[in-house]
């Protein structure tokens, strides 16, 4: 019963506000040092055209110099609470360019066994660290991202062997009807089961709707709804989230 009223409650918020994704809860600077916090309550986990949980609260922090920046970002679902995640990305970037490096760990391995945080063997089965390298440019009216996991838990190919999975994806934003909008297509460009694919395959194809409602001179609220479909799957999902 408490779901379902968690449910009704995000849905009316995101459809009153009409709802901006990862919005800056507090953010502070001193001298070339500038730190953020953030906090985010989804109806469902969806990336990269994938759902990775159902109900969830992502928190995140960062801390940056100069362009160079620490992030920590984590999911952990509210219907099950040991279906978790925690990230950690150090990137640098400078006049568009953006490059870094994520760890991804999964609270559950491939196989639905626990996992163990520290456990980072590639043939131990407590393991289900995911390192990603990540490369991008962002032109303005048009963002470039590149990503390709290097080590890990990485996907097979068809062989069996490791695919050194990646991920391209192409994202617009722009403004309308009072909205920020953002729409977003991805594809794995070649054979790996992270991502479901036997050769190329377009996993992502998004529309987000976003805003935030100034409530007072200290107090927004964020808010957006995004659908997303994922061809190669044949699936399809709509999801809203607020921001506190």
């Amino acid at each position: 019963m408490k779901k379902i009223v968690l449910g009704v409650i995000i849905g009316a918020a995101a459809l009153w506000l009409a709802p901006e994704a990862m919005a800056e809860v507090t953010v502070a600077s001193e001298g070339d040092f500038e730190a953020s916090v953030s906090a985010d309550l989804v109806t469902s986990y969806v990336w990269r055209g994938q759902e990775l949980g159902g109900f969830s609260v992502q928190p995140g922090v960062s801390i940056a110099y100069k362009g160079l920046s620490l992030s920590a970002w984590g999911s952990t679902s509210i219907e099950d609470k040991w279906n978790r995640e925690v990230d950690f990305t150090l990137a640098y970037a400078v006049k568009g360019f953006t490059i870094g490096v994520t760890d991804y760990w999964f609270s559950r391995t491939g196989d639905g066994e626990t996992a163990r945080y520290f456990s980072y063997g590639a043939h131990n089965p407590y393991n289900s660290h995911v390192w990603e390298g990540h490369v991008g440019y962002d032109f303005g009216p048009l963002a470039i991202d590149w990503y390709t996991n290097f080590a890990g838990c990485d996907g097979v190919t068809h062989k069996g062997k490791r695919a050194y999975s990646s991920f391209v994806e192409l994202t617009v934003p722009f403004s309308g009807l009072g909205l920020d909008w953002e729409l977003k297509g991805g594809a794995s460009p070649y054979c790996t089961s992270f991502y479901n694919a036997n050769g190329f395959a377009v996993t992502e194809a998004a529309l987000k709707a976003a805003k935030t409602v100034k409530l007072s001179e200290a107090i927004t609220f964020p808010a957006w709804v995004q659908i997303a479909v994922n061809p190669r799957n044949s699936d399809i999902y709509l999801v809203a989230g607020v921001s506190f």
